[in-house]
């Protein structure tokens, strides 16, 4: 049986084996990538599939410029979330050290520090307005296989869980630096929740199926993938959209939506033929525009840095390697 695992930080496609009469189930695949097709030998002694990954790198565009980026990592893998310091460094999570650790490097490139290290896997960061903390996703507390949002020193110091949901993830700050709003799932329907930064009972702010959310520069607004291939715009303090647009298909729900830096628009990626370039609409209304002309590579993850002259994106290409198991039964 082809089956989503919810422990899975990246709800990504596992193989599980169910047994017949009993219905017992086991996950025959426990690391953190994706599989996608299914086949069995004829004597069920072997499963053929297929395991997803990314050759990607994470690339700068000045001023959102396709045709002015350069390359800053030299070693290609997997990204997932891209977030700006307040000084120009870029914190992000990648799967270079053999396991999903978060990093941060200067606005160069280069090697980059390890944040975290032996905590299980760790996503989706998002630096503090002031640059004191990092926000991530993570299964770190073992407990039962749970996702939660938590906090850290931006060294990677003094890491603290703010919540403690079942599947709890994608969080992001609010420009004052008090609140993380963030996906909570229940019976896998997503909804947006708030937290304080120092924890506490959390606040819910959708009733819907909604996720991806970031708030607006001026921390009155919160941005968010909404039902089914759309984008919302909700009231920070929750409650139904002010504001539901229909995005071009195939838009790429994750990594979500963005922001501009202006804060008059909402940046998306669109995905087409395995190429991705941004898109923006006007808050106003009115059709989206293209922003970039990339003419190769998939967007994997994106963000502006805070003074909008950078625009850092994870670029590359979607692998898939045959893997054959055996002795499943």
């Amino acid at each position: 049986v082809l089956a989503t695992d919810q422990s899975s930080l990246l709800f990504a496609q596992k193989i599980w084996l169910l047994s017949y009469p009993g219905g017992e189930a086991r996950r025959l695949t426990n690391d953190f990538s994706t599989y996608d097709g299914l086949s069995v030998t004829t004597d069920s002694s072997m499963l053929v599939t297929v395991q997803e990954g990314q050759a990607a790198n994470i690339w700068l565009a000045t001023h959102g410029e396709s045709s002015w980026t350069k390359q800053i990592t030299s070693r290609a893998g997997r990204y997932f979330g891209l977030s700006w310091t307040p000084d120009g460094k870029l914190v992000y999570a990648s799967d270079a050290s053999g396991n999903w650790d978060i990093w941060i490097m200067g606005p160069d490139g280069g090697a980059g520090t390890q944040l975290t290290v032996n905590a299980n896997a760790n996503l989706l960061p998002s630096v503090s307005p002031d640059g004191r903390y990092i926000v991530f996703t993570s299964n770190r507390s073992g407990s039962g296989g749970a996702v939660n949002i938590w906090r850290m020193d931006i060294d990677g110091g003094n890491p603290e869980q703010l919540t403690n949901g079942n599947l709890d993830h994608s969080s992001s700050w609010s420009p004052d630096g008090s609140w993380v709003v963030y996906v909570h799932e229940t019976s896998f329907t997503p909804t947006l929740w708030k937290v304080s930064v120092d924890g506490g009972d959390p606040v819910q702010l959708t009733d819907k199926d909604s996720g991806n959310p970031v708030f607006s520069p001026d921390g009155k607004l919160i941005a968010c993938s909404y039902g089914n291939g759309k984008v919302a715009v909700i009231p920070s303090q929750g409650g139904q959209p002010t504001k539901v647009f229909d995005i071009p298909t195939p838009f790429v729900v994750e990594p979500g939506a963005q922001w501009s830096p202006d804060g008059r628009a909402l940046i998306f990626h669109v995905n087409r033929d395995g190429i991705s370039n941004l898109w923006s609409q006007p808050l106003e209304g009115g059709s989206p525009k293209q922003v970039t002309d990339f003419r190769s590579d998939e967007i994997f993850s994106f963000a502006w840095s805070r003074d909008g002259k950078q625009l850092a994106l994870a670029r590359g290409v979607e692998t898939g390697d045959v893997v054959l198991i055996s002795d499943s039964r």
